[in-house]
């Protein structure tokens, strides 16, 4: 019965783990820079994975996503990708505990 519980508990926690990497690997706030002390209208950039956005001093934010690969930053490029490898990762690690799991 402990080790049912046990193995039970293990498989949510790698369910979660799974959402909470795949929510991180959405997010668009990666990186923030304020401006609010500039004379430019901005106040505040920040950039994701996918996109770049912009908060204007009218509280309206612009989001632009990346059109191309190869010209981000290379450490862009390798978090991207080891985000992609520990998602397909951890849902094949989801897949082996389903059958894993003892009745």
């Amino acid at each position: 019965m402990a080790v049912s519980m046990i193995q039970l508990i293990g498989f949510m926690l790698s369910g979660l783990g799974l959402f909470l990497i795949s929510a991180a690997t959405a997010m668009d706030m990666w990186s923030l820079q304020d401006r609010s002390f500039t004379v430019v209208t901005n106040i505040y950039t920040y950039s994701g994975l996918w996109n770049l956005c912009v908060g204007t001093s009218y509280g309206t934010t612009q989001c632009r996503p990346y059109f191309t690969i190869l010209g981000l930053p290379a450490l862009l490029q390798a978090v991207r990708a080891l985000m992609i490898v520990g998602i397909i990762l951890g849902a094949i690690g989801v897949l082996i505990a389903i059958f894993a799991l003892s009745a």
